[in-house]
């Protein structure tokens, strides 16, 4: 049998990581863990791993601002590329509203954790309007996308791409 990680997997690897260790079994499974270190922080801001029943019950309700995040970030890429309200909003209810975003944004799974440094990366790019701040903004969002699911690293060829678009050739 294949061995895959669940939302117990990875609210258990934040809580090795409340509890000083960097993940909870000797072996471990490969992902960076930058996502778990995030979750980890978050259940140590609002208050503990049982705040909400058990501990995978407190992970959803965090997925839940990772989901609010994403959504907002739809909406604002979609107004800066279209400059059209209704077209923004209708990507926010396509975006939010689709079957898998239904089923899967409110799991504790690192995707939903890279979907949102992604989302944000992009966005400072597309901000940017050629300041090198935005740039670098961009950069480090991407690759915190990368530290939480490493499978983003497939973005890297569109992500240069955008900035070389919206970029000048100066810098």
């Amino acid at each position: 049998p294949r061995y895959e990680m669940d939302e117990g997997t990875y609210m258990s690897a934040a809580w090795a990581v409340l509890n000083g260790k960097l993940y909870p079994y000797a072996y471990g499974y490969g992902h960076p863990p930058f996502a778990w270190i995030q979750l980890a922080g978050l259940v140590q801001m609002a208050g503990g791993l049982f705040l909400f029943g058990n501990a995978i019950n407190t992970g959803r309700v965090l997925m839940l601002f990772y989901t609010l995040g994403t959504t907002l970030l739809v909406y604002l890429i979609a107004r800066k590329l279209s400059a059209s309200r209704s077209m923004a909003l209708l990507a926010m209810v396509f975006a939010s509203l689709s079957p898998l975003a239904v089923t899967y944004q409110r799991l504790v799974l690192l995707d939903n954790i890279a979907t949102f440094w992604f989302l944000l990366s992009l966005y400072f790019l597309i901000i940017s309007r050629s300041q090198l701040r935005y740039t670098i903004l961009s950069a480090i969002c991407f690759g915190l996308s990368m530290l939480s699911k490493e499978v983003l690293i497939l973005f890297m060829p569109a992500m240069l791409y955008g900035v070389w678009l919206y970029t000048t050739s100066f810098q």
